[in-house]
């Protein structure tokens, strides 16, 4: 099932490929977006420069 999972995978990033499409490269991104708002959550307790599961999360909002 595993192997079935792992070939269909590939072959959808095979046809963005095929496409001239990248959906996991940042470079494809447009980040040129207006930053209207911008919010941290941060847990005290749990916060850990250390982990990405604990770190802070940063909120941004952009106009759509």
């Amino acid at each position: 099932m595993l192997d079935r999972w792992s070939g269909n995978y590939a072959a959808i990033l095979e046809h963005y490929h095929g496409q001239g499409l990248h959906p996991f490269r940042t470079a494809e991104a447009d980040w040129r977006a207006e930053i209207v708002g911008q919010q941290s959550f941060e847990d005290a307790a749990a916060a850990d420069p250390d982990s990405a599961f604990l770190a802070p999360i940063d909120h941004t909002t952009v106009p759509v």
